[in-house]
């Protein structure tokens, strides 16, 4: 039985239909949702220039690939996971829409196409 399962045939009482509603809200943004690695921690204490940080390395990253115009389409970013000093937490970048999220994986997957063509043409 898979937890949406055993979420719905649980319901009993307000709270339960309350969590219900919020884990459903939940899981309908995970769409939007793109994991990004590997991006480096800022080290300031200001939680405004970290933000601004993490926003400056997805846009490069977007530019990078191509995708500049995607780059108004991101709602927010932020870290996952705890903080350790060993390894560079995961970022959550947050896009406006599903829509968007699919037509960036589209394009990335066309550039990696035309890449692996040109590198084909190399050999």
């Amino acid at each position: 039985m898979s937890s949406y399962e055993r979420d719905v045939t649980s319901i009993g009482s307000g709270q339960d239909i309350d969590s219900l509603a919020y884990k459903i809200s939940e899981r309908s943004k995970r769409p939007s949702n793109v994991m990004m690695y590997n991006v480096p921690h800022s080290n300031s204490s200001n939680l405004q220039e970290r933000i601004d940080n993490d926003e400056k390395h997805v846009a490069n990253v977007l530019t990078t690939l191509g995708l500049s115009e995607v780059k108004q389409n991101v709602l927010k970013t932020v870290h996952v996971c705890q903080i350790t000093e060993q390894k560079v937490r995961p970022l959550k970048v947050v896009f406006t829409s599903p829509e968007v999220v699919t037509k960036q994986q589209q394009e990335i997957h066309k550039k990696v196409q035309t890449e692996l063509k040109y590198c084909q043409l190399l050999k």
